[in-house]
């Protein structure tokens, strides 16, 4: 990419999670996946959802209506609807907020996610199946 800025790197993959942690990550641009929505949430990183497949516009839509992110339909993408939404979620606090009310909601769970899955496998074998 010609002049492209020392901040911006190229890669085939990255690992999404580290990144979505690292403190001066401001924004996720995302298709909507929900792995991808998940990380975020629990990295309190607000969301711009462009869906282009299957759950996708749910999810972004749901991510929208909860607060977290803004959705922007890919058949009506143009450069200035894109940076409004980029702009709005970035000096908005109201949407970090939301996640991270949402972050503590997830996390706050009376046993882990291991205590449940041994749980729920003696629950099946007291249960004989």
């Amino acid at each position: 990419i010609p002049d492209k800025p020392t901040n911006v790197k190229i890669s085939k993959w990255l690992p999404q999670e580290d990144v979505l942690r690292h403190p001066n990550i401001k924004l996720f641009i995302t298709q909507g996946g929900l792995q991808s929505m998940d990380e975020a949430i629990y990295s309190h990183v607000p969301m711009v959802g462009i869906p282009f497949l299957g759950d996708q516009q749910y999810n972004v839509r749901k991510m929208e209506n909860m607060g977290f992110g803004l959705a922007i339909d890919p058949d009506e993408l143009e450069r200035d609807r894109f940076k409004q939404a980029i702009s709005e979620v970035i000096n908005n606090p109201r949407y970090r907020n939301t996640l991270i009310e949402l972050a503590e909601l997830a996390r706050d769970q009376p046993m882990s996610g291991l205590e449940k899955a041994v749980w729920w496998t003696e629950y099946v074998i007291r249960h004989k199946g």
